[in-house]
């Protein structure tokens, strides 16, 4: 009887985990997701002396410029499902209080990727109609405005099926890019793994060394610490710092191989080399700031 029960009990539990895990990658299989990133956001003119600002006459194609602010989108299919048929193009609506100086597409991938981009005439508003996204295609859009817009400002909208009509663009982690040249030694990282690894291996000799002067152990755990010493607890606590040492160092020269990560990562969005390296982290602060 209890082997019967035991054996319904089995088929019911492999029954309902099946179905559970069948559903789960049927819903992800129809997910339909676009993501905004903001890759880039920069002023320019941001810490200049304000009597040296006040000197400067800036214009961009004939229009002052107080506060030039550029900022560079990655827009991605990040979903399961391909974006097709829009009823409404992606649109980026220019923040209040700033207004728009130009906006441009500098990078699509695929290649053949179709994006049109259409300025309004009122210039406050960016329009990017593609008729097909599949899933992990994306393109770069970038911006620049004459203002000071919040990160909170910054919004996209669109009009399709199974997709919010508004866009909050989110931050893009600075390892989620990479380019697509070759791997490169990082010598710096090597040779600082290296040296951690050498101050390892040293301190680890000096532990050896002391460990053969340790009292044995025969009469009990007290009687043994009390043989010890303040020396010979020194020597065994050593091995923790000479362990964490040469594993830190090894680390760090195993990561100096693959562009200072360990184990490598695989980048999410491969650019070209200009438009992968940015200086977003620092800018975050800035936008946190004036927020």
């Amino acid at each position: 009887m209890n082997e019967l029960a035991l054996s319904l009990g089995s088929l019911i539990v492999g029954i309902v985990a099946s179905v559970w895990v069948s559903a789960y990658y049927f819903r992800k299989s129809l997910r339909k997701s676009l993501t905004p990133y903001v890759q880039f956001y920069s002023s320019p003119f941001k810490g200049i002396d304000p009597a040296v600002k006040k000197a400067l006459q800036v214009t961009y194609q004939g229009t002052p410029v107080d506060d030039l602010y550029e900022v560079q989108f990655l827009i991605a299919n990040t979903g399961d499902k391909a974006i097709r048929d829009l009823i409404e193009p992606l649109t980026f609506s220019v923040p209040e209080k700033c207004s728009l100086l130009d906006a441009s597409l500098l990078h699509l991938d695929p290649p053949e990727l179709k994006v049109v981009l259409i300025v309004s005439d009122d210039r406050r508003a960016v329009k990017l109609n593609f008729p097909l996204l599949n899933s992990n295609d994306f393109f770069v859009l970038k911006v620049l405005l004459n203002g000071t817009p919040k990160f909170d400002e910054l919004k996209f909208s669109v009009l399709i099926d199974e997709l919010p009509p508004t866009l909050k663009p989110e931050r893009l982690s600075f390892d989620a890019v990479g380019t697509s040249r070759k791997r490169e030694v990082e010598f710096s990282l090597l040779a600082v793994g290296l040296i951690v690894t050498l101050f390892g291996f040293v301190l680890f000799k000096v532990v050896y060394d002391g460990w053969v002067l340790l009292p044995k152990y025969e009469s009990g755990a007290v009687s043994y610490l009390s043989q010890l010493g303040l020396g010979g607890v020194t020597i065994c606590l050593a091995v923790i710092p000479a362990f964490l040492l040469t594993l830190l160092g090894a680390l760090m020269s195993a990561a100096a191989m693959f562009d200072g990560s360990f184990p490598p990562s695989k980048k999410k969005f491969v650019l070209p080399e200009g438009l992968a390296k940015s200086h977003f982290r620092f800018a975050v602060r800035d936008i946190d700031a004036e927020s």
